[in-house]
C-alpha cells in the first residue's frame, strides 16, 4: 500500500509543471495526522480552503477542517474525581494562514486555526499555532495541487498543560477561481 501511494505521488510531481505565481482559488483535501504523544496511531481529516491572492508570492487561505485523532487503547484519566475513558477525539476547526512562496511550487503557510476537540466526554476550544511546508505543483492554468507537512499545537484536555502537537500530511485539489 505504501509502495502504490509512494509510486503515485511521485508519478503526479513527474507530469506536472511548476508554477510561482499566487492564484485566488478553492480546494478540498484530505490526509492523515500522527499526535506527538503516547498512546495515539495514525488518523485522519478533510479540509475545504481557500486562497486569496494578495500579490504574486504571497496570500491568505482560509480554511475549515475536520481532524480524527485515534487511540491505540482505552485510555483512563481522572479531573476533579470524574473518569473519562478515551478511544478518539475530534477536532473541528478553522483557520487562517498565510502563504508565502519561497521558490516555484514551494510555499510555506505560518498561520492560526480556532478548534474544537470532542470525544472523551471532555470539550476543549482553543486557539493554536499552524504551521505547513507545501509543493503545489500546476497541472494546467486552473488546477493544481498540493502536498503538505504540517504541524499544529492543540490543547485535547481539559488538564493544565495537556496541549500536543500534531503532524500530518495532507493532499489537496484545488481550482483556480480565474485565469
Amino acid at each position: 500500500m505504501k509502495i502504490t501511494i509512494i509510486t503515485g505521488v511521485l508519478s503526479v510531481l513527474m507530469y506536472t509543471v511548476a508554477s510561482a505565481q499566487m492564484k485566488s482559488s478553492f480546494g478540498l483535501g484530505a490526509g492523515v495526522n500522527q499526535p506527538l504523544a503516547a498512546g495515539f496511531k495514525i488518523g485522519w481529516g478533510a479540509i475545504a480552503q481557500g486562497s486569496i491572492r494578495l500579490n504574486d508570492k504571497l496570500g491568505l487561505v482560509p480554511a475549515i477542517g475536520y481532524e480524527r485523532l485515534n487511540a491505540e487503547t482505552n485510555h483512563t484519566y481522572t479531573i476533579n474525581n470524574a473518569i473519562y475513558i478515551t478511544r478518539k477525539a475530534d477536532i473541528l476547526y478553522g483557520g487562517l494562514t498565510l502563504k508565502y512562496y519561497i521558490s516555484n511550487c514551494i510555499s510555506v503557510k505560518p498561520g492560526a486555526m480556532g478548534y474544537i476537540v470532542t470525544g472523551s466526554d471532555d470539550i476543549v476550544a482553543g486557539v493554536s499555532p499552524s504551521f505547513a511546508l507545501a509543493y503545489e505543483p500546476t497541472i494546467n492554468n486552473k488546477k493544481n495541487i498540493e502536498i503538505s507537512l504540517r504541524a499544529d499545537a492543540i490543547k485535547l484536555r481539559t488538564n493544565p498543560g495537556d496541549t500536543r502537537g500534531i503532524v500530518g500530511l495532507r493532499l489537496a485539489y484545488n481550482f483556480a477561481l480565474r485565469r
